[in-house]
């Protein structure tokens, strides 16, 4: 996708268009486009430099590509990694290019681009500025500034009266969401969701977002909906806050019980209840169907069966694993009697995208008939 830009505020416009959106709906257009089925292994892109660059764009490139890309917090998705495997040949390229006219439109008013996503030969582009055909525009991290140091003063003059200033880091990502996950760009969403949008802010015009390193939080939806998540116990977009819509929050949560719902135990042994607490099995969650909800703590209530009181949190289990069951609990008492229980995992602040599960309900017939004393 090209980007280009308009005067001062600088924007670079990426030569696409975008459908009407709401706010907090993943990007539209976005694909699976490194082929990847749940439970595959995350694929690696490889990437090697086109030539020889100045070591300031060698060492951000790398940071990018590399360390921001893959946070755990802002990129909780198998969406393809990087990694610069030391070669110079084979893989992806990144090529640092002065052409006054986009690679991969021809325009005159470009900042990166990269021609198509899915290819493992990957193209990206990164223009260099200031030059002779963008004199004003500068990459903030050449000397980690938005001031022009290059005019005479400290340094010798270079010809380039620079006044515009953007985050090769942002454009970095924005490329590589190109190249991995989002096809058009995205217009219609709030300025905190996506980098997918056609314009790159500067400081000045969005002081929050212009230089932002990595997914902003509908982009992870995106990689979520098509790659997965990378950790069962992290941290699910918070996009998913009103998208797809299911409940007071966007994600749904299940739980079952797959040990029985009806046991009869001495009083002084245990039963152990187990089941599976995940997402909903919905297909408007794709890659994410299914997916388990590990290191979530769900809380378990009893009461006696003739009784309409709940004793709430009398015990607790924390989910764990991937597949099959990921939660169980080995209940006990010394009082004999038969006793309902009950089990759900309940949503908190911390979770802004997953709402409470439903409850799992189990009877226990607790005895002394019979049982070794």
């Amino acid at each position: 996708m090209m980007r280009r830009l308009l005067p001062l505020t600088v924007v670079l416009a990426l030569a696409a268009t975008a459908s009407p959106a709401l706010a907090g709906e993943p990007d539209p257009g976005h694909a699976d486009l490194y082929q990847h089925d749940p439970g595959d292994p995350r694929i690696t892109l490889d990437w090697h430099f086109a030539g020889s660059y100045p070591a300031w764009f060698r060492a951000n490139i790398e940071t990018e590509l590399e360390v921001n890309w893959d946070d755990p917090v802002a990129n909780n998705s198998n969406v393809p990694r990087y990694d610069n495997g030391g070669d110079n040949t084979g893989g992806g390229t990144v090529t640092y290019t002065a052409g006054a006219t986009s690679p991969c439109t021809g325009s005159t008013v470009w900042l990166a681009c990269n021609p198509a996503g899915g290819l493992t030969a990957f193209n990206i582009y990164v223009r260099s500025v200031p030059s002779a055909s963008a004199p004003t525009w500068m990459w903030y991290h050449r000397d980690n500034t938005c001031s022009d140091l290059y005019d005479g003063n400290p340094n010798p003059d270079d010809g380039f009266p620079t006044s515009a200033c953007f985050s090769i880091l942002r454009v970095v990502a924005h490329e590589s969401t190109h190249n991995t996950l989002v096809r058009p760009h995205y217009d219609s969403a709030a300025e905190g969701e996506t980098l997918m949008g056609s314009v790159t802010p500067t400081p000045n015009g969005s002081p929050d977002y212009w230089n932002r390193k990595n997914f902003l939080k509908c982009d992870l939806a995106a990689a979520q909906l098509e790659y997965g998540p990378a950790d069962a116990a992290g941290k699910y977009a918070d996009c998913f806050n009103v998208k797809p819509g299911d409940g007071a929050k966007g994600l749904n949560s299940a739980l079952t019980i797959t040990t029985g719902a009806s046991y009869t135990r001495c009083s002084n042994t245990s039963a152990t209840v187990a089941g599976r607490l995940s997402l909903a099995n919905s297909a408007a969650y794709e890659d994410m169907r299914n997916w388990p909800l590990s290191g979530r703590s769900i809380r378990i209530d009893r009461k006696p069966a003739n009784s309409s009181t709940w004793t709430n949190g009398i015990a607790t289990a924390t989910a764990s694993g991937s597949g099959g069951n990921n939660w169980s609990k080995a209940i006990a008492t010394t009082t004999a009697g038969t006793f309902n229980y009950r089990a759900t995992w309940f949503t908190s602040l911390a979770e802004p995208a997953v709402n409470s599960s439903n409850e799992v309900t189990w009877t226990i017939q607790w005895t002394t008939v019979g049982c070794p004393t």
